[in-house]
């Protein structure tokens, strides 16, 4: 996979969900939410940029999405990497969904309060099913094909 048809993919998904918002009757600004996208996409960045450095996951991502022939290790690394953003993403997903709900039940006595929390519960959700939808599995799947290819 190129880094064009990477791109070009992650375009065509983001403006198939605008299109379908839209065609739902709803604004696509209502899916944005910047709690929720600091809950599933900062963090797990700045938690898997523990372990790997940002340079290695430059070089990594960059190995699977390069048409040049890879080097294994790399390749094998940068499956482990993208299974651990992966998790991350899963968690924080699930974590932004339990602090929505916290906060829903905190807050039943007050119906106006109910609405944001919903979203966030909700929100972070669907940011963390897009991001590995979009990006994570297909890096990972074009990663895994180079490797098998390689043999």
């Amino acid at each position: 996979m190129t880094k064009l048809k990477f791109i070009i993919g992650i375009i065509f998904m983001l403006l198939f969900i605008g299109l379908v918002m839209i065609l739902a009757g709803n604004s696509i600004l209502l899916i944005v939410d910047i709690a929720s996208f600091v809950i599933t996409v900062a963090v797990p960045y700045i938690l898997v940029s523990l372990i790997y450095s940002p340079k290695e996951q430059n070089r990594m991502v960059s190995g699977i999405l390069s048409t040049l022939p890879a080097d294994r290790q790399l390749l094998k690394k940068g499956i482990a990497y993208l299974n651990s953003l992966k998790t991350l993403i899963v968690l924080t997903g699930l974590l932004g969904t339990l602090l929505g709900t916290i906060s829903i039940l905190v807050n039943l006595e007050n119906p106006d309060a109910l609405g944001p929390n919903f979203s966030v519960a909700l929100i972070t959700v669907l940011y963390a099913i897009m991001y590995v939808i979009i990006i994570i599995e297909p890096l990972k799947a074009s990663a895994e094909k180079k490797l098998v290819s390689e043999e």
